[in-house]
C-alpha cells in the first residue's frame, strides 16, 4: 500500500472511531405514527450499571421532537416506572423538543409510549438518557414494542 492509501484508511477508522464514541452518549430513537387517530407507539427504556466507572443510573432524561410532516396533531410521551408517571407533549410549530422529563426511577425498566392529539401521519424523534445522580451517563437501552 501506498502511504496515501494508509493515511486515507487511518482518517476513516479515526472518524469511525469518533461516530461510535459520540454514538454511546447520543441515544436517539426516530418513529413514526400512523394515520390512524389512535396510533401509539410503545418503547421499553433499560437503564442499569455498565461498569464504566459511572455507578448506578438515578433518573431516564428524555425528550420528544414533532418531525416533518407537521399534521395538526400534537406528539406526546408517556413515561412509566414503579406506579408513577410522567408526560410531556412538543405541541409547538417548531423544530424545538418537547420540554425535557427526568424520571428519577433508578435503574431497572420504563415503559415510554408515544401518541398523538388526532388523526394524521407523524414523524419524531425521542432522546434519551440514562444518567447518575451528577449527570453522567449510564447504561442505556431500547426496545420497540409497538409500533403503530
Amino acid at each position: 500500500m501506498n502511504g496515501t492509501t494508509i493515511k486515507k484508511q487511518l482518517a476513516w477508522l479515526a472518524w469511525l472511531a469518533i461516530g461510535t464514541a459520540h454514538s454511546a452518549w447520543a441515544h436517539d430513537q426516530s418513529g413514526a405514527l400512523g394515520a390512524a387517530a389512535g396510533a401509539t407507539d410503545l418503547y421499553l427504556v433499560t437503564c442499569y450499571d455498565d461498569n464504566e466507572g459511572n455507578g448506578a443510573s438515578e433518573h431516564l432524561s428524555l425528550d420528544i421532537t414533532d418531525n416533518a410532516p407537521k399534521a395538526a396533531a400534537m406528539i406526546s410521551m408517556q413515561v412509566f416506572k414503579g406506579g408513577k408517571a410522567l408526560n410531556t407533549t412538543d405541541a409547538r410549530e417548531d423544530s424545538l423538543a418537547s420540554p425535557e422529563l427526568q424520571f428519577a426511577g433508578g435503574d431497572g425498566a420504563y415503559w415510554v409510549v408515544v401518541n398523538k392529539s388526532a388523526a394524521g401521519k407523524e414523524n419524531y424523534a425521542i432522546v434519551y438518557h440514562c444518567q447518575n445522580s451528577t449527570g453522567g451517563h449510564t447504561g442505556t437501552t431500547i426496545t420497540p414494542l409497538q409500533n403503530q
